[in-house]
């Protein structure tokens, strides 16, 4: 029936090769295959032992649905047809004025449950394929941070229901949009009417820990800085206003900024992560702009109204203009780790965990497959035998939980 299965998907793949899709747009569509089919080709069932074969293959039916932050209707349309056929209660979460949904499962007539698993469906950019090696290592967009996280969780919450080792009302599973670039989707999740009566009393976070438990992270602030100058021939600079130049100096400036240093999470990192200016090269520079990410490890207004007595200080005799556009920042997270059997470790990235706001949840957890140092880059991947592994530890920390906090 398997080898069946997948020559039916091989056929529907071939379809749309000869239509000329691109390869994500081929894979996009192959998201309306029905929960039973395999997306694994003999290599694959092959290289992968047989008991992971469930796993691997919703992690690949996810992992090869694009879900770029701002476009993840494709997979919440899969994951809400899986988990249906998995015998789940479904609720999806429309976010207002967005075509975006978040998705939510559980057993039972109730929202509430003891123990919510979460984490995102979103990905940054990036067309790197789907690949699996011999090794047992998936290669692709997503296939770590953090769709590892999420088939994990499924499969987890799958098997401790199917064993009888829990009820209705102990475990439901949550995941949402927009956790790369706006946490619009947790936020969501938190202050939207659908889930005002829901209840959670612990919640466990799915992101890349390398299958540690994650005892803090840090928090963030970020914000668009935008230098507006005049342009003038290239020739004759004294009759314009570089705005390359002013925004060069400033950020010199926002560089040697000194921040304090956490005992526990170290320093606050900056990046500049995208710069744009001027308008050819023999005009001075009418315009230029910089996009600044700070990852904080003590106070987020701290560091934000040091970064703003800087650029205060360089608006002073200067005769152009000097913007900002910020949003409140975020302060670092400490964390639950208080689980036996798990090593603990502590996290320099950002996640959702401070946009779930809930008076009922009691403690917070963060643990996941997969390492954050290959993360949103081309390298990005996972091995199988640590989602295999995440699969057990979500499983023994809803147990724990579940047999040590009632």
């Amino acid at each position: 029936m398997k080898l069946l299965q997948t020559l039916t998907v091989t056929g529907a793949l071939f379809a749309s090769l000869s239509s000329g899709f691109s390869i994500w747009e081929q894979l996009a569509l192959l998201s309306d295959i029905s929960p039973q089919q395999t997306l694994l080709t003999e290599s694959e069932q092959s290289i992968f032992p047989e008991k992971y074969h469930p796993l691997v293959q919703l992690h690949k039916q996810i992992a090869t649905i694009p879900s770029v932050s701002g476009n993840e209707a494709a997979v919440i349309k899969y994951l809400d047809e899986y988990l249906l056929s998995a015998g789940f209660n479904t609720f999806v979460q429309p976010i207002p004025n967005t075509d975006r949904s978040n998705i939510y499962a559980y057993k039972g007539d109730s929202l509430s449950a003891k123990v919510l698993l979460t984490s995102h469906v979103d990905t940054v950019p990036g067309d790197f394929p789907y690949i699996a090696k011999a090794e047992g290592i998936i290669y692709g967009r997503g296939v770590n941070d953090a769709k590892g996280s999420v088939a994990s969780q499924i499969i987890a919450a799958e098997e401790l229901y199917r064993s009888k080792e829990i009820q209705e009302g102990d475990l439901a599973l949550l995941f949402v949009v927009g956790e790369e670039n706006s946490g619009i989707g947790m936020n969501y999740a938190s202050s939207g009417p659908q889930f005002q009566t829901a209840e959670w009393e612990y919640a466990v976070f799915g992101e890349p820990t390398e299958l540690t438990l994650g005892v803090g992270h840090k928090g963030g602030y970020g914000f668009k800085l935008t230098v507006k100058g005049k342009a003038s021939h290239s020739g004759y600079p004294e009759l314009g206003i570089d705005a390359n130049l002013k925004l060069i100096d400033i950020i010199g400036k926002l560089r040697a900024i000194e921040f304090e240093e956490d005992e526990l999470l170290g320093l606050t990192t900056v990046n500049f992560g995208l710069i744009n200016g001027g308008l050819a090269a023999n005009i001075v520079s009418p315009e230029a702009e910089v996009a600044v990410v700070a990852r904080v490890a003590t106070n987020a207004a701290d560091v934000r109204k040091k970064f703003l007595e800087v650029i205060e200080a360089e608006r002073l005799n200067f005769a152009g203009s000097i913007i900002v556009e910020d949003r409140v920042g975020k302060d670092p997270v400490y964390l639950s780790y208080d689980i036996p059997g798990f090593d603990t470790s502590v996290l320099k990235y950002g996640t959702d965990v401070s946009s779930l706001k809930k008076d009922s949840i009691k403690s917070v957890y963060l643990f996941g497959p997969g390492s954050i140092s290959n993360a949103h880059s081309p390298e990005e991947h996972i091995y199988v035998s640590d989602l295999a592994s995440a699969v057990n530890g979500y499983k023994d920390i809803a147990r724990w939980l579940l047999a040590n906090k009632y």
